[in-house]
């Protein structure tokens, strides 16, 4: 048992070599062992020959032609062979490849394939590298498949507001007036593969007739929760499935203008009776009494008129809304003629559910809002 450790703890410096003598080896034997490995490329179409990209494939695209499949900017795989330390020396620099195909179509014709494509097809940067490292192409599946190009169409759009979609709402009780949403250019062109434009196509006349397009033009219009005024300058782009399709739109982003407005709202306006005016709670100091009030109109608006089982009317307004001073908010230094704020209040309804779903839906306020406050004088007592 005593001589155990000291097997194991004797002589440090010799296993130190021996284990960076392993250590060693195994590295050695790990950068000769032969086999497959995967290496991932991005898939960029170009309108030019041109020397590409580390870990891509350029596509070449004859000019009135679109890349459609692989989709560009897309990853496929490519199998390569040989000892792991030549592979990852090959991975590591000028690792890249392009093809440059003579599309041979007729007039009529809107697509054209190369089916069959191989990695041994492709013009390598390091041509001898690769093609020892790809093999024969038997055993080697490239993950290409196919490159499969549309032609390039295009139309001219013009804008209006059913082909764009208004996300969001504005402050309470105003509304996105979107029939009067105008458009900076007023019309655009868009064009992209055969295909997708035809889709597109489609897709316009759905919006125009009310119906949800498979393709929006556009991303939607979002309208800030506080806006009361008309929104100017705000920009639209084309939605993320357009773009992911290959549609490009001519200029790239549109100005728009959204016309904010207030809510047809069911609407009171009435003038209150100076003998209803409420005075609530204590003056922190004094007596104060409101100067000489004269009653102006008031406008009361409710924003779902379904909350109440009857009309809203004057009537109703004149039982149910009070006004009142705060007599409580005059403090102790105040000088005479301070401006105390109106307020108002839900009256005579019993059921506090209702009242809090009115108090919810209800604006209350003077129709010019510096009625809002009424001066106050201070009672000396010689006045009693």
């Amino acid at each position: 048992m005593s001589s155990f450790p000291k097997i194991l703890l004797g002589d440090p410096g010799r296993k130190l070599v021996a284990l960076g003598l392993a250590v060693f080896l195994w590295w050695q034997v790990q950068g000769t062992i032969s086999g497959p490995k995967d290496h991932i490329f991005t898939v960029l179409p170009a309108t030019a020959a041109t020397t590409p990209e580390d870990n891509t494939l350029l596509v070449v695209v004859p000019e009135g032609w679109v890349l459609v499949e692989p989709a560009p900017r897309s990853q496929v795989s490519i199998t390569f062979f040989g000892p792991r330390a030549t592979l990852d020396a090959f991975f590591a620099s000028q690792c890249a490849a392009s093809i440059s195909p003579s599309i041979e179509a007729g007039p009529e014709e809107t697509t054209w394939t190369l089916d069959n494509l191989r990695a041994q097809d492709l013009d390598w940067i390091r041509s001898q590298d690769a093609a020892s490292l790809l093999g024969d192409g038997q055993s080697n599946d490239s993950g290409l498949g196919r490159l499969r190009f549309e032609r390039l169409t295009g139309f001219p759009v013009a804008l209006e507001p059913s082909l764009v979609k208004v996300a969001g709402a504005p402050a309470e009780g105003y509304l996105a007036d979107t029939s009067g949403l105008t458009f900076e250019p007023n019309q655009v062109s868009v064009s992209g593969p055969h295909g997708a434009m035809e889709e597109l196509s489609k897709s316009l006349e759905a919006a125009r007739s009310g119906e949800t397009p498979d393709i929006p033009l556009f991303l939607p219009l979002q309208v800030p929760s506080q806006s009361r005024d008309d929104l100017r300058g705000l920009p639209l782009a084309l939605s993320p499935r357009a773009v992911a399709l290959g549609i490009r739109m001519t200029p790239e982003t549109v100005l728009s203008t959204l016309p904010i407005k207030l809510k047809d709202l069911p609407r009171v306006e009435w003038v209150p009776d100076s003998e209803d005016l409420v005075l609530a709670g204590s003056p922190q100091e004094g007596i104060w009494r409101p100067s000489a009030w004269t009653p102006t109109p008031w406008v009361a608006e409710l924003s779902d008129a379904d909350l109440l089982p009857g009309s809203f009317d004057e009537t109703w307004v004149r039982v149910h809304v009070m006004l009142f001073l705060n007599m409580g908010e005059i403090p102790p230094n105040a000088a005479n003629g301070f401006r105390l704020p109106l307020g108002w209040a839900l009256t005579g309804i019993e059921d506090p559910d209702e009242v809090h779903r009115l108090l919810g839906a209800l604006r209350v306020g003077p129709r010019q809002n510096e009625d809002r406050l009424v001066p106050m004088d201070r009672v000396l007592p010689e006045d009693g």
